[in-house]
């Protein structure tokens, strides 16, 4: 309860390491209090728990996040592969949607990649075909992205074609933004990176936005995101001179 009452959640994984505990015995842990009266903001989700309140701004750890609204991602990442081409430089953030880009990468030839997350390091780790980077630096518990100042030391050391940026949130009035501070210095280096930058985003960030602000929304070449956005919001979008590419 003191690390949700932190964190406002936790996956298995990260409760399991920090309480020196198996998984099987967390999970039991876990299901046990979501079942007790004195417990009554417990709530058992896929790959973790959560505290069940207010949950705007809530960023959910790296296992939650891996599953919710997974269809919706999966469809964005095929998209967003359409965009690079065999032998390209790019740049791949950190999060889900980055993982499930990698994941489409398998099959490509020549790829010279960066990335800023150990999840998506790992992915493209087991791809014989593409030349991995993972950057150094401090590393945030529960989430597996790279920051701070040794990381944006060396992103001075590369540059490429594209950048494929994940957000947390994204509007007209607010721009870029980000749940999390840790993470703001690393995506704003990643946006001077490359001329063409593509935010890959599924449907339920767009429109809203978070504390931390990043850029403007016209720092960004294109929106990657799923083809039921609301119209009306892809007018708006248009209109402002964002190019839109639907999955």
């Amino acid at each position: 309860m003191e690390l949700l009452e932190e964190r406002g959640n936790a996956s298995t994984v990260f409760l399991a390491k920090a309480l020196g505990l198996s998984e099987s015995s967390v999970r039991r842990d876990i299901n046990r209090m979501a079942s007790l009266p004195q417990y009554p903001d417990v709530r058992r989700v896929h790959g973790g728990v959560l505290l069940d309140r207010d949950a705007a701004g809530l960023e959910y750890m790296f296992e939650l996040k891996l599953e919710l609204n997974r269809g919706l991602k999966q469809r964005v990442a095929a998209e967003a592969a359409r965009l690079i081409e065999d032998g390209d430089s790019i740049v791949i953030d950190s999060g889900t949607t980055c993982l499930y880009l990698a994941r489409r990468l398998a099959d490509r030839k020549g790829l010279r990649i960066v990335t800023t997350d150990l999840k998506v390091a790992e992915e493209l780790g087991k791809h014989g075909g593409i030349e991995s980077n993972i950057i150094g630096g401090l590393i945030r518990p529960g989430y597996y992205t790279v920051g701070g100042i040794v990381a944006l030391e060396n992103l001075e050391r590369f540059s490429a074609e594209k950048v494929f940026l994940s957000v947390d949130a994204i509007d007209l009035e607010h721009g870029i933004t980000n749940a999390s501070e840790f993470e703001v210095g690393i995506k704003q280096r990643l946006l001077r990176m490359a001329r063409q930058v593509h935010v890959i985003c599924d449907r339920t960030k767009v429109g809203t936005h978070t504390l931390y602000r990043v850029a403007d929304i016209t720092e960004a070449r294109t929106i990657v995101t799923n083809r039921d956005l609301d119209e009306r919001l892809a007018a708006r979008l248009r209109a402002a001179g964002v190019v839109l590419a639907l999955a």
